[in-house]
């Protein structure tokens, strides 16, 4: 079995010449409300991925390494998350400071102090996504702004001709003269005297609203030392709903892969350059019975033309099963409502539609689950930086022996093929039921599916329930969006390999929840689910050929689920 990483302290390692990060993560995330009740707002998933992500992800990038993240609310959601996917990671040094008493962002800076040796020092704040390069000298200091029209909202400053802040305007009740918000980003190129102004207003006990603000520590910082303004280029504001939805989508029209998105207002356009996928996705949208159109985001427009197809839906913000998994910390017992509550309804609901135009069924099911596999793994071996993975006369997985795809997946699929190929299984499926397909409402415990599959064999609409449950089944247990977010770490040396999955205990629990769901609820057969998963999972390597850590990940979890199968069903 793939090893889970448990929690460790940050490695500590010199601290490299880029300056010192103070991440304040902090507050309450009044205005995030109500997700903001479940996980710290820097812990809100933006375009699958979390906020803290993002700004680690893109500070990292630049080569920064030494950071120090203040918590506060929720914050061993925060912390757990930096601690296992970063604080592992060779050359980062990153500290936390909890922030007892909400007093201000300038209070939350000051508790970092004991952690910044660098002379000047970067401040992020916990909710802003910028993706930018940073160029930071050592004789200027700067704040980062962005023009805004509501601006009671902000901070704003007031600049002269040169550039150089002149005054700040704490979120004003009135109309003001300038439009410049600070977004969050703070470069201090003499962080000991930042602190001596916190020390001052401290002192004065200067609050804002009730609270000790940056910006009355700059006014402080400076006295001595200029601060100029610098327009941001690419900036997601993450502060509020709106703003965070706003970013949401303004990051989701970004290309990716082949698919193009483009919103409207309150709906989503998708254009495909694989054209006859795509008609076969917009057929299945358009032709769902009407006893199932609650479980998809609204169909607002769509064209068939094969030059040009397009399909418009309703824009749904709810977070994907995937974000839920990866981010959010739901108590494991609301993860069995989530996943009762999915499997009921595909099996309540859709099982009942017997969708597929097919007079070769059992041949469908030889074409899908074998004949695909066979194809995808002859692209592998075409491919020599990857063949050997399948020319091992053993394979080695965290200190186990396994029996290689080789020698043992004809032998499986001649046992498991005919149990898996029944006709009273095949009905109308989404094709591609993994946690990323599925948008979920915690608080109305709802779904909307998205991005179902072209066909099953020659089905367009019908096909292999099981397949669909084998797809839930590689994201709870497979763990495979912990592999496509590469939140893992893999060793690989001849036929040996180690593999690391930064999982918890929690996702454990909630994998074998669906496997009872499953496998108790609704008394489907385990080896048929887990051979289906491995056949997935190999099938999947070629389409991550430009990822070759994720490969090797797909092709070790491949093979324990089959090792699994075969040690249960074969010689019997």
């Amino acid at each position: 079995m793939v090893a889970l990483r448990k929690l460790e302290s940050p490695l500590v390692e010199p601290a490299a010449a880029k300056p010192h990060v103070v991440i304040p993560a902090a507050g309450l995330g009044t205005r995030m409300l109500p997700t903001s009740a479940r996980i710290p707002k820097a812990m809100i998933p933006l375009r699958e991925k979390p906020i803290i992500s993002w700004i680690l992800d893109e500070l990292i990038g630049q080569g920064f390494t030494s950071f120090t993240v203040i918590y506060g609310h929720l914050g061993h959601f925060l912390t757990d998350f930096v601690k296992r996917y970063y604080a592992g990671r060779p050359g980062l040094e990153i500290s936390f400071v909890e922030q007892t008493e909400l007093d201000g962002v300038a209070s939350a800076i000051a508790l970092a102090e004991p952690w910044v040796k660098t002379k000047g020092m970067l401040v992020v704040l916990g909710d802003t996504v910028f993706q930018q390069r940073l160029e930071l000298p050592d004789d200027r200091s700067f704040v980062m702004y962005s023009p805004v029209n509501d601006s009671w909202r902000w901070c704003l400053i007031e600049t002269d001709p040169a550039g150089k802040v002149v005054g700040y305007v704490d979120k004003p009740d009135g109309a003001v003269d300038t439009d410049k918000a600070l977004v969050g980003i703070y470069y201090l190129h003499d962080a000991k005297h930042f602190y001596d102004g916190v020390r001052h207003i401290r002192s004065e006990n200067r609050r804002i609203k009730g609270e000790f603000q940056i910006s009355s520590a700059l006014e402080y910082y400076e006295r001595a030392i200029p601060v100029y303004g610098q327009l941001v280029e690419k900036w997601f504001d993450c502060g509020s709903k709106d703003t965070y939805q706003a970013s949401k989508k303004s990051m989701l029209v970004a290309p990716r892969e082949f698919n193009t998105l483009e919103i409207s207002g309150n709906t989503v356009t998708k254009r495909s350059k694989h054209k006859a996928k795509f008609l076969d996705e917009i057929n299945w949208f358009v032709t769902l019975p009407k006893k199932l159109r609650s479980y998809i985001p609204t169909v607002v427009d769509y064209d068939l033309d094969p030059d040009d197809p397009f399909l418009t839906l309703e824009y749904v913000p709810t977070p994907t099963l995937s974000e839920l998994f990866l981010y959010e910390n739901l108590r494991v017992e609301m993860w069995r409502k989530i996943l009762n509550n999915l499997v009921d309804t595909y099996m309540e609901r859709f099982r009942t539609v017997k969708a597929w135009e097919s007079d070769d069924w059992q041949g469908d099911y030889r074409r899908h689950y074998l004949e695909k596999t066979f194809e995808r793994i002859d692209d592998v071996k075409n491919n020599t930086e990857f063949c050997e993975m399948f020319s091992y006369g053993k394979v080695v997985i965290n200190g186990q022996s396994y029996t290689p795809y080789r020698d043992l997946f004809k032998r499986v699929a001649e046992v498991m093929f005919p149990r898996i190929a029944r006709e009273d299984d095949l009905c109308l499926i989404h094709g591609d039921l993994c946690f990323s397909n599925v948008l979920y409402d915690v608080d109305g415990q709802s779904f909307k599916l998205v991005d179902p599959r072209g066909s099953f064999g020659s089905m367009k609409l019908g096909g292999d329930l099981k397949y669909d449950m084998a797809k839930l089944y590689h994201s709870a247990v497979g763990l495979y969006d912990f592999i496509t977010h590469d939140l893992f770490h893999l060793d690989h040396r001849d036929s040996e390999f180690t593999l690391t999955i930064y999982a918890s205990e929690d996702h454990q629990r909630i994998g074998q929840i669906l496997k009872e769901t499953l496998t108790q609820r609704h008394k489907l057969d385990l080896d048929e689910i887990e051979f289906i998963m491995s056949i997935l999972f190999y099938s999947m390597l070629p389409l991550h050929q430009d990822h070759p850590q994720r490969m090797k990940a797909f092709f070790c979890i491949a093979t324990e689920a089959l090792n699994r199968v075969a040690s249960r069903v074969l010689d019997k």
